[in-house]
């Protein structure tokens, strides 16, 4: 992915103000991925293999903080239902770190819902946790921020005090050398200053207000229901049974409160701010199907009020199997989003892209035109000339193409555009095309090309 290829220029040379990561840096994912690729030679399967164990670790970890909650039977069907969650298996097997947001949000929880239940001695590990945590994943540090807080209440000011200087401790064992790497704190500061204005002025409903949200809420909706997958019956069980006059005990119950707490500052900014990625919601993945666990075993307890016991085990048993059915139906037999088939489809169609293009184009003369695919395009063809324009930023974007291009290629199925009769197709994998113009005939002196992104079509002047 674009990301993938930042980490893997970080390992190789740390520089926060030029995106080597992107701004916060994520350092120490960064140095887990050094590590990695130390032992591996290879940094894709680097960030692969920590994917898969980040994913793996995360499962037994959900299983014991809904252990602690609720039940050994709770525990294990939320452990599985984040096992066979769609988008989650899949992002476990590609160069992203999201699976990490999800362990390190589940640990941090545990160690959370201990303070909640009166249990002290758990303030300061869970202040290092956090603090550490955020150096893997920045944004884990305001997200957990306010559950932690909630579980301070009580604690004496002694303990509060403690527990803030060890997070800021914990916090600047990333922040300094970061900031050093970068090229100082002012350096960095302005680079993350940079990086937050742009979001917030491309995708937050401060800056593009109710396209944003509307924006947001769509991406939001999709990417949890992804993720959610089989466990949404349970979890509209759990809502539903939220909102009936009988449930006030249930809504009064401090692990509710637990769970939304977890789960409602990041939603909120997802909604409100910007969401960029399925895996942002891995975050929020957890409290979501501790929820939907929850739901299932309310469902199983009012199944015990009016069916007999024998009939109960087998429903209850095989709601949860279907439920977990489902998802393995889905990311194994289905062309859904980052399931099997998908991931698999992906790499082929990409490296078929890569080499139909080198088979038929020389670098010499060769222009590339590229959007979401600008990264990796450049990392994989770096004799290319590669040129890129943000949607985000711009409608139409121009360029002039040098002299000495005698083609220009757009790759990236995004650029199946229209507008130009002397587009030509060179057939890649599963049914793609690869669009390129070759400009001889497009006529003399016309060498300014322009995308319309809005209505997909390019023009030459």
């Amino acid at each position: 992915s674009w990301d993938s290829v930042l980490y893997t220029r970080a390992i190789q040379h740390f520089d926060v103000s030029v995106h080597q990561p992107q701004p916060p840096g994520y350092i120490f994912y960064v140095g887990l991925v050094w590590l990695a690729n130390r032992l591996l030679g290879d940094p894709n399967a680097a960030m692969i293999w920590i994917s898969v164990f980040a994913s793996a670790a995360a499962v037994p970890a959900i299983y014991w903080l809904g252990k602690i909650m609720f039940s050994r039977a709770a525990g294990l069907v939320a452990a599985l239902l984040l096992a066979t969650s769609i988008s989650f298996w899949g992002l476990s097997e590609v160069a992203f770190p999201y699976t990490i947001l999800a362990l390190l949000s589940t640990l941090s929880a545990i160690l959370v819902y201990r303070t909640w239940q009166g249990e002290k001695r758990y303030i300061l590990p869970t202040a290092v946790l956090l603090g550490l945590a955020a150096g893997f994943r920045q944004d884990l540090l305001p997200f957990m921020l306010p559950v932690f807080l909630v579980g301070l209440l009580g604690a004496g000011r002694r303990r509060v005090v403690a527990a803030a200087v060890a997070l800021a401790a914990a916090v600047a064992a990333w922040y300094v050398p970061t900031s050093i790497l970068t090229g100082g704190f002012s350096v960095y500061r302005e680079a993350s200053s940079q990086e937050t204005a742009g979001i917030l002025q491309d995708f937050s409903i401060f800056g593009k207000g109710w396209e944003a949200l509307f924006h947001n809420a769509a991406a939001l909706r999709h990417f949890l229901l992804l993720a959610i997958a089989g466990a949404l019956p349970f979890l509209v069980y759990f809502l539903l049974r939220l909102a009936v006059p009988g449930a006030a005990a249930l809504r009064r119950d401090r692990r509710l409160h637990f769970l939304a707490l977890w789960f409602t500052p990041a939603a909120l900014f997802y909604l409100l701010i910007h969401i960029g990625e399925p895996g942002y919601v891995f975050l929020i993945l957890p409290p979501a199907l501790l929820a939907a666990s929850w739901g299932a075993t309310l469902l199983a307890d009012d199944l015990k009020k009016i069916a007999s016991r024998r009939f109960l085990v087998r429903f209850a048993i095989l709601l949860p199997v279907t439920a977990i059915g489902a998802n393995l139906l889905f990311f194994l037999a289905t062309d859904v989003s980052y399931g099997s088939r998908d991931l698999a489809c992906g790499d082929q169609v990409f490296q078929s892209r890569l080499d139909t293009l080198k088979d038929n184009f020389n670098p010499d003369d060769t222009l590339i035109v590229a959007v979401y695919e600008f990264e990796r395009v450049l990392y994989y063809l770096p004799r290319y000339r590669v040129w890129h324009f943000d949607p985000a930023t711009v409608d139409e974007a121009r360029t002039i193409i040098p002299d000495q291009v005698d083609n220009v290629v757009f790759f990236g199925d995004e650029l199946e555009l229209g507008g130009v009769s002397l587009m030509e197709r060179l057939p890649v994998s599963d049914g793609r095309k690869l669009v390129f113009i070759d400009m001889h005939q497009v006529g003399a002196g016309k060498r300014i090309l322009a995308v319309d992104w809005t209505n997909r079509r390019v023009a030459f002047s």
